[in-house]
């Protein structure tokens, strides 16, 4: 097994402004949290996924000089970035695939892909993924598992288009099994009090979860008023933050019981060797 890391680990220093592409990627090399490293294309280019030539090269060169292997890029398909609408089909593909060419051109072998983007989106990515040599790995989330639509509709088209185009990639949220101590304390200090971190028997909340994924984004962030068609989510309410707590613990404790099946069935779509 080789280890890496993501920049997304550095989202803080990212948000102050305090580190740059280069001083992000020599700290990887020289804290030896290679030697795979995976990019959020958003995070690290102002442009992307329009990159010049100049940052193409700056970004191999320091790969090579840091003993890096770039491993996946983080890509994103805006679902809800319009207020009245969700992207169409070919709006999403049109989104998706000027980055699987910065994969490409940047040398990463993966495009790492959150959940939630329609099988028919993939399947119609795949031509361009195959010509770039490039592999659609999509995230498994929290409490999704091997049988879960949007999990077996992506099973299903590599299997039946016969690609290594498409695949599955497998988030660490599904391995946890309590509320990270991190998360309750930060909860704390945004203003919530203990009692309302550890309410776990909330009967009402905003943040029930009854229907697609996506749908949670829908319920606790209704989108405010806008005139240019952007969706602004509103601050959550800390007074909301122990039935997010019940949620988070409610679906890993369901990950955590189901340990014991089986993965074998699913193996080869992951794009990491086992």
């Amino acid at each position: 097994m080789r280890l890496g890391t993501t920049t997304f680990s550095f989202t803080n220093e990212w948000l102050a402004g305090s580190v740059s592409l280069a001083q992000m990627l020599g700290r990887v090399g020289r804290e030896g949290l290679g030697p795979g490293v995976e990019l959020v294309g958003y995070q690290a280019w102002r442009e992307f996924p329009r990159l010049t030539r100049d940052e193409v090269l700056t970004f191999r060169r320091l790969a090579d000089r840091h003993d890096l292997e770039p491993t996946a890029l983080g890509g994103y398909a805006d679902l809800m970035r319009r207020v009245d609408r969700l992207m169409t089909t070919d709006e999403a593909i049109a989104f998706l695939i000027p980055q699987i060419e910065a994969a490409r051109s940047l040398g990463f072998p993966i495009v790492r892909l959150h959940a939630g983007i329609p099988a028919d989106v993939l399947e119609r990515l795949v031509p361009a993924a195959e010509a770039g040599g490039v592999t659609l790995a999509t995230e498994i989330q929290g409490g999704q598992t091997p049988d879960s639509a949007a999990v077996s509709s992506i099973l299903e088209l590599r299997e039946r288009l016969d690609t290594s185009a498409i695949a599955l990639v497998l988030d660490t949220s599904v391995s946890m099994n309590a509320v990270p101590g991190a998360f309750r304390d930060a909860a704390v200090r945004a203003g919530a009090t203990p009692d309302q971190v550890e309410e776990h028997d909330a009967t009402v909340s905003p943040w029930v979860f009854t229907g697609p994924r996506n749908e949670l984004y829908l319920i606790e962030h209704p989108a405010s008023r806008s005139t240019d068609g952007v969706r602004r989510p509103r601050p959550v309410d800390s007074c909301g933050l122990g039935a997010v707590a019940q949620l988070v613990e409610r679906n890993n404790r369901t990950v955590e019981a189901r340990g014991s099946i089986p993965l074998s069935s699913t193996r080869t779509s992951l794009p990491f060797p086992s």
